[in-house]
């Protein structure tokens, strides 16, 4: 009878390269676990070769079952690679067996990756908490959250930050997250901490009052903005992520009454995030799910979700909430769905079976064949002599230009929010009491950075150009080296929003009433 770690063996070479680190790992550990496990009577207490419900759990049984500290971790690691060659394989089997029948294909795409990230962030999750209690063992840390900000489903790195309050004992936290992270890229899947590298102080944690002080002043970093305000917990104090939510976060969403800076910001950095994208040419010899389709989808469900006030983070989740909030706008969200649940189940299929690159070229024999086995698993079959490989671009190449449409005409719907919602706002009423020129030199300089200004240029020109020929006649009053500051602030915005200047300047040259302007 063969052994179950030589049957696992032979089902890992379905999938990519990259899997037989997981099966290295395991080969080392699995047979003492084993051992260990039936010695102390706990082996049916542990699933080895089949997926467990509750991975927390038994993660504290396989400690358990060693005699050592040594012993432990590579016990523990030894079951997460395990575990996470169990999943994949049964993902695979499972997405192709559901989607034999293309009539439930949406809903069968979303609800696995429903289910694929779930899966995977109770694993990673679990894991980690374990890895944290025995590094910490008993000693003093400060209250602590690690916080996801990355996509719960991808398996080529954890994006993630953690937030603690402030008291004592951060040094022993910070120890205890780098021998995690040491762990985690021996056996599991590596972390990545861009926010320990941009907040604190050269530690993994920060506190609140530190992510605070570096983004009071600016969106300069819109990375750092963009992945807290996504964010939501893996571990730990769950009322400290709350205050950090309610201290942090909820200024980047639309609050009538207080002041929107933070949130304009926000949209002026992921707005000009998704126009870039969108005017990226199309590559003719290679496909990027990610570049092509899912950064704009969810940039976009982003911008909806904190001009809505929608506290979920999941795409899908962000779907429902916007389909009752706006039922009238309902199709457009199904199209968008629909297209998210195809790149999404596309990008991860052909990650798991191929390669974990984004950059897919086309112009390969290898790769139309590794297209194939991909378009396989995603339900499509050979049709006289078209191929699933063929069928799959053709379906590719339709979403994207649904995706396309969708994100185009709704940004043109937050971009009239944002000319409503802008700090500038005020400066458009007749009566304005404050030198345009100067007032709006000052608010811009929060902006520093973002390349979206459509609705300021929008502003500028109704009513005739009315605020535009304001913004020059107070320009033109003030002493000539401050009006030479001013233009020399503008001048320096050409380095990251070099299409916006071009536009004003084409403004400029239209408006008859600009005679002189551009000298």
């Amino acid at each position: 009878m063969r052994k179950p770690f030589v049957i696992l063996g032979d089902e890992t070479r379905t999938l990519a390269n990259h899997h037989v680190r997981y099966l290295d790992a395991a080969r080392l550990h699995h047979e003492s676990l084993v051992e260990k496990l039936e010695a102390k009577g706990l082996y049916d207490r542990a699933h080895l070769w089949q997926l467990a419900g509750e991975p927390a759990a038994e993660f504290a049984v396989v400690a358990q079952a060693a005699d050592t500290f040594e012993e432990k971790l590579a016990f523990l690691g030894c079951y997460y690679c395990l575990q996470l060659l169990r999943m994949n394989l049964d993902a695979i089997d499972a997405l192709r067996l559901s989607l034999i029948s293309p009539d439930t294909r949406t809903a069968t795409e979303r609800e696995f990756m429903l289910e694929m990230g779930a899966g995977f962030r109770a694993l990673s999750g679990a894991y980690m908490e374990k890895l944290l209690t025995l590094f910490i063992a008993g000693r003093k840390t400060p209250r602590y959250v690690l916080i996801g900000v990355g996509t719960r489903a991808d398996q080529d790195d954890i994006d993630i930050g953690v937030i603690d309050d402030g008291s004592g004992g951060r040094a022993v936290l910070d120890e205890a997250i780098a021998r995690m992270n040491g762990q985690m890229l021996r056996y599991a899947t590596s972390l990545h901490f861009y926010l320990s590298e941009h907040v604190g102080e050269k530690s993994y944690s920060a506190a609140i009052s530190e992510y605070r002080s570096t983004l009071d002043h600016g969106v300069q970093d819109f990375v750092i903005v963009n992945e807290l305000v996504g964010s939501a917990p893996i571990l730990g104090d769950g009322a400290l992520f709350a205050e950090f939510q309610s201290a942090v976060v909820a200024r980047y969403y639309h609050r009538p009454g207080e002041d929107p800076k933070w949130h304009v910001g926000y949209l002026r950095g992921l707005l000009g995030e998704i126009e870039s994208l969108i005017s990226r040419p199309r590559g003719r010899d290679h496909i990027h799910p990610k570049d092509d389709a899912l950064r704009m989808t969810k940039g976009l469900l982003a911008v909806l979700r904190t001009i809505h006030g929608v506290t979920e983070v999941n795409a899908w989740r962000i779907v429902d909430s916007l389909k009752r909030i706006s039922p009238q706008d309902e199709w457009l969200y199904d199209d968008l769905e629909r297209s998210l649940s195809f790149f999404e189940v596309f990008r991860y299929v052909y990650q798991l079976l191929v390669v974990q690159d984004e950059e897919i070229y086309l112009d390969d024999d290898v790769m139309q064949a590794n297209l194939a086995r991909v378009g396989e698993v995603m339900g499509y079959r050979t049709v006289g002599l078209i191929g699933p490989e063929t069928q799959l671009l053709v379906d590719y190449y339709e979403h994207l230009e649904r995706v396309r449409k969708v994100v185009t005409e709704l940004t043109g719907r937050c971009t009239r929010h944002l000319k409503e919602t802008t700090v500038f706002a005020d400066m458009s009423v007749p009566d304005y009491p404050g030198n345009v020129a100067v007032d709006f030199a000052k608010r811009s300089a929060f902006f520093r950075g973002t390349t979206f200004w459509q609705d300021i240029l929008e502003l500028l020109e109704q009513d005739d150009s009315r605020l535009l020929c304001r913004y020059l006649d107070d320009l033109g009053e003030l002493e000539p080296g401050a009006r030479a500051k001013i233009v020399d602030a503008l001048s320096a915005c050409a380095e990251y929003a070099p299409g916006t200047v071009m536009t004003l300047i084409v403004i400029l040259a239209r408006n008859p009433r600009c005679e002189g302007s551009l000298e």
